[in-house]
């Protein structure tokens, strides 16, 4: 076994857990600081669409745009609906 190899190896899966782990305890930490802005947010959104009653009563969203797929035979357009 290469000694290079084994000791970038142990490198890399040291920087992968140390991701981890501050992902891990600060995570939860940027959630909670903040719940109240988005509290907030969704709050003055139900507000702007009528209020909270007329958001609840929304029982399908229909969303209809234009889509473009490039292939190496080039860009072709199409209507996408979502709904």
């Amino acid at each position: 076994m290469n000694v290079y190899m084994t000791r970038r190896g142990n490198t890399v899966m040291r920087n992968v857990m140390n991701v981890l782990v501050v992902t891990l305890v600060a995570g939860p930490a940027l959630v909670l600081g903040q719940a109240g802005d988005v509290n907030k947010v969704l709050a003055d959104m139900r507000a702007a669409l009528g209020g909270a009653d007329k958001v609840a009563a929304v029982k399908t969203v229909t969303a209809v745009g234009l889509t473009q797929k490039t292939t190496p035979n080039g860009t072709t357009e199409s209507e996408m609906e979502l709904a």
